[in-house]
Formats: C-alpha cells, structure tokens, sequence
C-alpha cells in the first residue's frame, strides 16, 4: 500500500538539492511502499513556491514510467498529479522536482491508490 503523505515533515527543494540530470531542476526521489501488482495509483505534488514536476520511476533501472506537469490540486502555483498502474516485482521511486531550472521552495507530496 502507498500512504497518503509520502513525507510525514515538510519537505523542501533547495540550492543544496540534487540536481537532475535530464532538466538541470532541483530534485528529491521518495522510495514507494510496496505497491499491489494491476492497482492504479496517483501523485499529486503541490507547492505555492514553484512550478511542480513530477516524475515516476522504475526504481530498478530509472526509467521513466510517467511523468507531470498539471492537473495538480487546485491551490498552487502550478501542481502535478499522476496515475499510474504497478506491475508484479516492480517497485517506484517519486521525483519531486521543478518546471524551470533554480526554482526552490517547499511542497507536499501524496500518493494512494485510485479509488
């Protein structure tokens, strides 16, 4: 199962971040619980700071398995939401990173199953 808060502190992306290779962005991966094989789930990444982008990774081998940039909650600047479907033996990793190149500041990051 994943739960609702990835992060249970308040998480933030700033100039001491990783930066990610593809964009130059700031970024932090999140580990995923477990998730059941043939379930949907969503992220959503929020933040009032930046422009939110949110990448979902096979954590195996960092491939790209979905990737967002809008259809967030509302109450942002511009927030991200995702779904996905996980497959049998596969495990996440959750990119929480920015649009534009030296945006920082803090955000949220849920995950659950779709209902």
């Amino acid at each position: 199962f994943l739960p609702s808060i990835v992060s249970d502190r308040p998480s933030k992306l700033a100039a001491a971040s990783e930066l990610d290779d593809r964009y130059f962005t700031f970024k932090r991966d999140f580990l995923l619980t477990p998730a059941n094989p043939g379930e949907e789930y969503f992220v959503n990444l929020s933040s009032s700071a930046f422009d939110a982008y949110l990448i979902v990774l096979d954590a195996s081998d960092l491939t790209v398995v979905t990737e967002a940039d809008g259809g967030g909650l509302v109450g942002g600047r511009d927030n991200a939401r995702a779904t996905f479907t996980a497959r049998p033996g596969h495990r996440y990793l959750l990119r929480a990173s920015t649009y534009d190149p030296g945006e920082k500041g803090a955000y949220t990051l849920e995950a659950g199953q779709v209902p």
